[in-house]
């Protein structure tokens, strides 16, 4: 691992970033937009912002804070899928990856180096998000607990790039992102407790939940924020943390393994550079 190269990496993606302010405004701003018609909702379902029955399955009648907190940590998510997974297709449209690719450099510094601009980039849109939400709704935290949540969002975090280079890998073999892209965050949008608690998922699908990072990352942060919320399975907090931390190992593993063999194949086929 060359420091240098994820430092350059980090550097020219910021600067990238910080050319195009509307899209920070964008992404601060939208997907405050797309979670207030839920709050509406609810609050028109159950005619506030607790719920006895919602407390049933989660411990906590605040599902206001419950829904905010998942929606906007999503964030994290999207930008692995978008970001990281897609950063050498964009690469290539912009007409760099040739020159990027012939250069003396790890291509898994590269990676790293751009989930690390990715993670800046989504952190920056989350406070933002959270700022703006704090000043129009009541949102109750345990402001303790979120200090030390920070420390389990970087393992969150470190798990899902590590799934955006398993992303980068297959996206580098059949070009076209979009669909799968889409797809994939659709899917995870599904069966991750975003918006709702496991509890209210089939069986089957708790099970696959649970091998998501994010699943375990979130459902730590809300226990830690939102101390009545009750974990699903009804383990200790550090049992999640243990298994975040196998989750990230693997996830990475497994990425790099993956974008390799993807790269090579790509390589030896002739079609790295074709559209």
């Amino acid at each position: 691992m060359e420091l240098s190269t994820i430092q350059a990496i980090i550097y020219k993606n910021v600067i990238h970033m910080s050319r195009y302010k509307f899209d920070l405004f964008f992404w601060a701003i939208m997907p405050i937009m797309w979670v207030t018609p839920l709050i509406f909702q609810g609050i028109a379902f159950v005619g506030g912002t607790t719920s006895e029955s919602f407390a049933e399955l989660t411990g906590s009648e605040d599902f206001l804070s419950f829904l905010v907190v998942g929606t906007v940590l999503f964030m994290f998510v999207s930008s692995a899928i978008w970001g990281a997974g897609n950063a050498i297709r964009w690469e290539q449209e912009s007409g760099t990856l040739e020159v990027l690719w012939i250069t003396p450099v790890s291509r898994v510094d590269i990676l790293i180096g751009t989930s690390i601009s990715e993670t800046i980039w989504a952190t920056l849109n989350v406070l933002i998000q959270f700022t703006i939400i704090s000043l129009f709704l009541q949102i109750h935290f345990l402001w303790l607990g979120a200090i030390v949540s920070i420390a389990v969002m970087v393992l969150t975090v470190i798990g899902l790039y590590g799934f955006g280079v398993l992303m980068a890998g297959i996206i580098i073999v059949f070009k076209e992102p979009g669909t799968l892209t889409e797809m994939v965050e659709t899917g995870l949008h599904f069966i991750t407790p975003v918006r709702y608690s496991l509890q209210a998922l089939p069986g089957w699908v708790r099970v696959i939940s649970l091998t998501i990072p994010f699943t375990l990352g979130l459902s730590v942060v809300r226990k830690l924020i939102m101390p009545e919320t009750v974990l699903y399975p009804t383990f200790e907090p550090i049992i999640f943390v243990v298994g975040l931390i196998i989750l990230d190992v693997l996830l990475w593993l497994i990425g790099i393994l993956l974008f390799t063999k993807m790269e090579r194949f790509t390589r030896n086929k002739g079609s790295l550079g074709a559209f």
